[in-house]
């Protein structure tokens, strides 16, 4: 920027001063490449004025002192004036998220680590797999058609590990019928019929414990109203399947 003008003076030598009061019309403050224009803008007020002339205007730059130039350059021989850039919205936007990216990657790296992954072996004997076994009897309890009872049944697991009981109903594999002269009538009727007589643990049974020599379990009895009067006074024995599956 000019600090003042003296318009007096025009038709003098136009001097480049570095302070105020030198003889000629002083301009200072200003770089080399803005001398010469605001010469001209000198010479265009002289003219306004109408003095009739205008200040000379010289053609060289006024003198730099060359060896403080050099001092600044070694003191500071990285620092170089570079034009300002304006930061817009979308820039600081840009490099924003470009900070936080790269602090996300080092905060996933330090908190998760690297996978690594591992191999190992483990044997041993498997158990073995041993039928249950029960047995139950009426005792006093006289076999009629139509009876819905329950008796004790006694379950041995000899297994490695406890079996709960299912609630479905027996599977009978067999009957044997004695002690009067129409059993034979009586077993060929049981077994053309193996649902007359139905047992059943109930829903809910208990779960036999592993290396058990003997569990009582309450079953429930059932006998058809189509249980055959051959049957009368007879001993019944009939023989079934039952499951079970392991647990801990």
């Amino acid at each position: 920027m000019m600090k003042h003008l003296d318009l007096s003076r025009c038709g003098q030598p136009l001097g480049l001063a570095r302070t105020a009061g030198t003889a000629g019309i002083a301009v200072s403050h200003m770089t080399n490449g803005s001398t010469i224009a605001a010469a001209h803008r000198i010479r265009h007020l002289c003219r306004s004025a109408g003095t009739g002339s205008a200040p000379h205007i010289p053609t060289s730059a006024p003198d730099v002192d060359s060896s403080a130039t050099l001092r600044k350059s070694h003191d500071q021989p990285f620092q170089e004036e570079l034009p300002m850039r304006k930061i817009t919205k979308r820039s600081a936007a840009i490099i924003g998220a470009t900070v936080v990216a790269i602090g996300g990657g080092a905060a996933w790296a330090a908190t998760n680590g690297w996978d690594i992954k591992g191999t190992g072996t483990a044997e041993g004997d498997a158990a073995t797999i041993v039928e249950m076994q029960a047995s139950a009897d009426l005792g006093a309890k006289k076999v009629y058609p139509g009876l819905v009872t329950t008796v004790n049944t006694v379950v041995k697991n000899a297994n490695d590990f406890p079996v709960n009981l299912n609630s479905s109903n027996f599977t009978p594999t067999g009957v044997v019928v004695t002690g009067t002269p129409t059993a034979a009538a009586c077993q060929a009727a049981l077994e053309a019929a193996p649902n007359t007589l139905v047992a059943s643990f109930p829903a809910g049974a208990p779960k036999i414990v592993a290396k058990s020599p003997g569990q009582g379990v309450t079953t429930n009895i059932a006998v058809a109203n189509t249980l055959p009067q051959s049957c009368a006074g007879s001993r019944i024995k009939v023989t079934y399947t039952f499951t079970g599956v392991s647990t801990v």
